[in-house]
């Protein structure tokens, strides 16, 4: 029987356990990627990494044992989890996330050898219970801080079983605060493939600034960053009191439609306006999130910005077998292994082919490929704006073709 008290600090109100060594493909993940369902479930499901939000930040004792709960922690448990783990290097790291392996880890967790706990290898069910410590008599001493002797917060309990797939899985950290009535859960994955659809629950009604952007590339779903028209070159974002960040066009302007040429009847994206910048004497850049795929109206000028009323495309009907989704998906993870310039553009490959992986619908899938191939952005719009099935054909030819 083994029991150690480690005493551990987070300003991401989570704790995790792990052993560095079997999430070293997570390499190039970016920070907080255990927060995606699709990266953190399989990990989780092989028994790789548990971990769990205690609701807030600060400092935690976390009691791990092999042992069970003692008597008294026992009557101020209010909350527990139980999660799959694999011991296979003899020992497992509770961390804060800043020894996770990605490419922003902070911190080595061979530094931190107090928090480390021996355990022998095999296949445990490990029981997370949330202790509610400060309402037991004596909890606090006269200064209100933490007596010596008061409980910890946690109690990781460590339970060898044989077969490690009878303990349920859950393909996102689980919410487990030590508040009496609490009801543990798996929280929401941060992500979902529904970014990558046009949605249409927004109405768009009125005329809509038009920022012409032929070079650029702005998808669905994607973040952006667009220079502002040359004719404002030089002009001071700065931190003034009025509501500007370019001449005509204030901060409550927060949809706009970006367009390859502000005409009448081309294709255009709107874009969610999330911020301003600028450098030097270059021109201002606005941060956008790609939406909706729309066709421009009439335009006019106001303020000295082009103007449109815009229509949604209404894209024409189709199936996609499954199998032709699978077949775009091999494409797709031939072409990260054979062209190098398109492994780059996915930025943390083996994170982007997870999520590729995890996508189930064609329009969401084709969706999301078209941010990373290079294309012109007319040619980018004239993809979006087709059915499904023929997406799909035509983006596996352009992949085929070293798109």
């Amino acid at each position: 029987m083994a029991s150690k008290l480690i005493t551990i600090s987070t300003d991401v109100a989570t704790l995790l356990l792990f052993h560095p060594d079997d999430l070293a493909h997570r390499h190039d993940h970016p920070i907080a990627w255990y927060t995606y369902d699709f990266a953190y479930g399989p990990d989780a499901a092989e028994g790789r990494l548990l971990a769990f939000y205690t609701g807030s930040d600060g400092g935690y004792a976390v009691r791990l044992t092999t042992d069970g709960l003692t008597p008294r922690e026992k009557r101020r448990s209010v909350a527990s989890w139980t999660f799959r783990y694999r011991s296979r290097h003899g020992r497992v790291l509770l961390d804060n996330t800043d020894g996770l392996p990605g490419e922003e880890r902070m911190t080595d967790p061979a530094m931190f050898p107090d928090s480390w706990f021996e355990l022998a290898n095999g296949d445990y069910a490990v029981a997370v219970h949330a202790i509610a410590w400060h309402e037991e008599p004596g909890a606090h001493d006269e200064s209100g801080r933490p007596d010596p002797d008061s409980l910890p917060n946690y109690v990781v309990s460590f339970e060898p079983v044989e077969d490690l797939t009878t303990v349920a899985n859950a393909a996102t950290p689980v919410e487990l605060r030590a508040v009496r009535g609490w009801t543990p859960e798996p929280s929401p994955s941060t992500w979902s493939e529904r970014i990558y659809l046009q949605s249409d629950d927004k109405p768009l009604d009125g005329h809509y600034p038009v920022l012409v952007a032929s070079e650029c590339r702005v998808s669905t779903g994607f973040p952006a960053s667009i220079p502002a028209p040359a004719r404002f070159q030089g002009f001071d974002l700065g931190d003034s009191d009025d509501d500007a960040w370019l001449p005509g066009l204030t901060r409550r302007m927060r949809m706009l439609a970006v367009a390859p040429a502000a005409t009448a009847g081309r294709l255009a994206l709107m874009a969610r306006i999330t911020g301003a910048s600028q450098v030097g004497d270059e021109l201002p850049r606005l941060s956008v999130v790609g939406g909706r795929l729309v066709r421009l109206g009439d335009v006019t000028e106001e303020n000295n910005w082009p103007r449109a009323a815009v229509t949604p495309v209404v894209r024409a009907d189709s199936m996609v077998a499954t199998a032709d989704l699978d077949r775009l998906k091999t494409a797709i993870a031939a072409a990260a292994d054979a062209n190098a310039d398109f492994r780059m553009r996915l930025k943390s490959p083996g994170f982007e082919l997870a999520r590729m992986r995890a996508i189930t619908s064609a329009e969401a899938l084709t969706g999301w490929l078209l941010d990373f191939l290079v294309l012109p952005q007319a040619q980018r719009l004239e993809l979006l704006s087709r059915s499904d099935a023929d997406r799909v054909a035509a983006l596996r030819a352009l992949l085929e073709t070293g798109a």
